[in-house]
């Protein structure tokens, strides 16, 4: 049943892992003094964010109807198949509102002052971007009722979920990884990364919005209708 589970979060925590902005509020963080740490500490909010928005939907899952032992619920599926059609609306916005060709991406104010942040602050700024990210809540909702389904017992459950938000964590890991094991690259590895990802944050969302809308739709379908 485990491996059952792992398949049902493997999509999901790379969905969230991939957050543009969230990473580059990472590499902020990782080519500041004491950079690292403090990475790994905004890392460690976005973690716990996702593990508690997780667990939350997992409990109020299992209180629900949306799953059964005979196997998945209709309420589940409709609920998946309703995210799937959210997550297609947020990639159709996210396009529409690109920056204009040749136009400089406007970063949130907030992330002007990432490298004079305490690191009590940085934590609490991990925790809440993570709670505020607007695909976190969708795919915690999305995760939590897919494990729910698959009949798999509590503990194998919640081990589903805290596998989630580790891996939903990986992106904004890794530039405290790259400035721990490689810091006479680091900074132009981060540098170069910060600029990718500022520069494509619009493309690579609605590319992962679209992929994530389909993928829901796709796996919806066939238990709702069938």
């Amino acid at each position: 049943m485990f491996w059952t589970v792992l398949g049902e979060v493997l999509t999901p925590g790379f969905g969230a892992a991939l957050s543009p902005m969230m990473i580059v509020a990472a590499v902020l963080l990782a080519t500041s003094p004491g950079g690292a740490r403090r990475s790994f500490t905004y890392a460690l909010g976005d973690f716990l964010a996702l593990a508690i928005l997780g667990l939350v939907v997992l409990f109020v899952s299992h209180g629900t109807n949306v799953g059964v032992e005979s196997g998945p619920s209709k309420v589940g599926t409709a609920i998946r198949l309703v995210l799937g059609v959210a997550f297609l609306v947020f990639a159709w916005s996210t396009f529409k509102h690109r920056p204009k060709k040749g136009a400089q991406p406007e970063l949130p104010k907030w992330m002007s002052t990432m490298d004079t942040m305490s690191t009590g602050r940085v934590l609490l700024v991990g925790l809440s971007m993570g709670f505020l990210n607007a695909k976190n809540l969708p795919l915690a909702i999305a995760v939590a009722t897919s494990v729910v389904q698959t009949g798999a017992g509590t503990t194998v459950s919640v081990i589903g979920i805290m596998v989630f938000a580790a891996l939903g964590s990986l992106g904004v890991l890794a530039p405290g990884l790259v400035r721990q094991f490689i810091p006479e690259d680091a900074e132009r590895v981060l540098n170069a990364t910060r600029e990718f990802f500022i520069e494509h944050n619009a493309v690579i969302m609605t590319v992962l919005f679209l992929i994530l809308g389909v993928n829901a739709i796709g796996k919806s379908l066939g238990p709702l209708f069938n």
